[in-house]
């Protein structure tokens, strides 16, 4: 499955290099040469491995504040997550910030800044690697706490999902820290609608 996913990913990934003031993603398309796939635009190279993409460079770390962490996110999906799953079974969705999973779906692209087994492709939720529209859902589940741009994050969520899509998204009002390495923010109703 895993194999399957990730080829369908290599037409749709674009270069998440992040550049000038405010910082754009550059976009370009990449193609793969051996263990790497590199921008036909701006040129920067990220490492392909046979399990997984891997867009975290240090440039990107330092952006969104990624710090290696020994801790272990894992969860399954609720009844609401696994209906959407359903809905998009003959496309994509995209489970941003997906921890470790230890069921696999064929159409569930698992992003994560943590190289987990599970994980198909390693980057920043402030920069998605992915074209326009390539997913037809999304799921958020208790991440945007973590990120420290959760503005820019929602926001790259919605590109990412094509028009008329569908997007799962819960965050917590009411936690206790729980840094994964890090914990932002909590949002009532009203906040995660602004997001």
């Amino acid at each position: 499955l895993k194999a399957r996913r990730l080829e369908r990913l290599e037409a749709v990934l674009r270069c998440p290099q992040l550049q000038g003031s405010p910082p754009v993603a550059c976009a370009g398309q990449l193609h793969r040469e051996g263990g790497a796939v590199t921008c036909r635009r701006c040129g920067a190279r990220y490492r392909a491995t046979d399990s997984a993409f891997d867009f975290l460079d240090d440039r990107l770390r330092e952006f969104a504040s990624v710090e290696d962490t020994t801790n272990i996110s894992s969860w399954g999906y609720d009844p609401i997550a696994v209906s959407l799953i359903e809905r998009c079974e003959d496309g994509l969705v995209l489970d941003a910030g997906s921890g470790l999973k230890d069921a696999s779906y064929e159409n569930v692209v698992n992003f994560e800044i943590v190289d987990y087994p599970s994980t198909d492709v390693l980057g920043i939720g402030e920069s998605l690697p992915f074209a326009d529209g390539t997913f037809d859902g999304a799921l958020s589940l208790s991440v945007l706490e973590h990120v420290r741009d959760p503005f820019r994050c929602a926001a790259e969520l919605a590109r990412v999902v094509r028009p008329g899509g569908h997007l799962y998204i819960s965050v917590p009002f009411l936690a206790p820290y729980h840094g994964y390495p890090h914990h932002y923010y909590n949002m009532t109703l009203q906040g995660l609608e602004n997001l």
